[in-house]
Parts: C-alpha cells; structure tokens; sequence
C-alpha cells in the first residue's frame, strides 16, 4: 500500500476522535465569579489582597508549616555560626604562584642575527609576516591577531570591515604570509579564498 493511504487514514482517525471526545465531553462554562471563588478555594488571593510581610515573618510562617503538629519540637538540625569579633590566628602570607607568559608569536622573516640587528631601524612595508588562522576563530579574533601581528592598526575598524563585507563566516584556516602594510581588501581576499 502506498504512503497517502496510511495518511489520509491517520488524519479521518484524528478528526473523527476530536469529534468523538468534543460532543461527550463538553467543557462547563464557568463565570469570572466563579472563576474568582474557585481560585479563593484552592488558596489563592487577588492581587490587591496580598499584604506586605516582613521577611522573618515569611520565614516564621514557613517554619510553622514545615514543623510538627504534634509533640515537643526538637532544636534546628543546622547549627547557626557564630562569629567571633577578633581572628583566632593571624592569617599567614602565602607566595604568589608564578605565572609563566606565554610567548608572543614573531614574524619568520626578519629575525636578529647573533648582534641582535633586525636590518631594519623601524617597521619595514614589505616586511612578511607569517600568521595561523585556528579553527573556530571568529572574525574579531582574527583582526585581534593580525593586530598583534602588525598587520593592522586597529582590530575593530578591521573587524567591522570583515562584517560590512559579510565575509565574517568565510574566513578559511590555515597559515598565511602577507606583507606588513597590506590593505584591507588584500588581507580578507587572502584570508577568505582557497589556497
């Protein structure tokens, strides 16, 4: 048999059961008065009804609820603190842990030689700079790290660049090389095609 029999028997089933349950169980009609005096039965109060109470009065109405109806009441089971005016003891001066940076990721070209000489006196423009785009790095990670690379002078005016081009979610990973100085437009084609 084929698929739309089975379905159009489903749905005939459905209707024919909410027909059913609709004409032998009707639902009463009730009125907002009687809304409102079934609603005080069961507890609840209007909003104009409800009282302001203290927090300790709410905690001494919980604590009658929740305590035995019948027979003494045993003291709490959960001790109170005390608090003590003075420290018993002087607290002890504990070492800092050290923390160990991390290395700063440096361009592969353009390395100090032993004299520890660049060949360069400042920032060269056709300096290479080598960078890993990492999965699941977003668009603002990426401008942060070519920030910190020197590729770019500002991270969200990159940032915004990538979003106003809408090429945020076509960033590829990989390792790319790219002159310092480079435009934006170069920078996004480079990081958005395939290799």
């Amino acid at each position: 048999m084929k698929l739309k029999y089975y379905m159009r028997g489903l749905g005939i089933g459905i209707v024919l059961t909410t027909l059913i349950l609709m004409i032998a169980n009707p639902k009463e009609k009730m009125t907002d008065q009687e809304i409102k005096e079934r609603a005080l039965a069961l507890g609840m109060q209007e909003a104009g009804e409800q009282e302001d109470k203290s927090l300790s009065e709410v905690l001494d109405q919980i604590k009658a609820t929740l305590a035995p109806t019948n027979g003494p009441t045993e003291p709490s089971a959960i001790p109170t603190p005390t608090l003590s005016p003075e420290p018993t003891s002087a607290p002890e001066p504990t070492d800092k842990p050290t923390v160990t940076p991390k290395p700063t990721p440096t361009p592969e070209i353009n390395q100090p030689d032993d004299s520890g000489n660049t060949g360069n006196d400042g920032v060269n423009e056709g300096e290479l700079v080598t960078f890993t785009v990492e999965p699941g790095m977003s668009s603002g990670k990426v401008a942060a790290l070519l920030d910190k690379m020197g590729l770019i002078k500002d991270a969200d005016d990159f940032n915004q660049y990538i979003v106003k081009e809408k090429k945020a979610s076509v960033i590829r990973v990989g390792t790319y090389t790219l002159p310092k100085g480079a435009g934006y437009e170069e920078i996004v084609t480079k990081i958005t095609t395939k290799q």
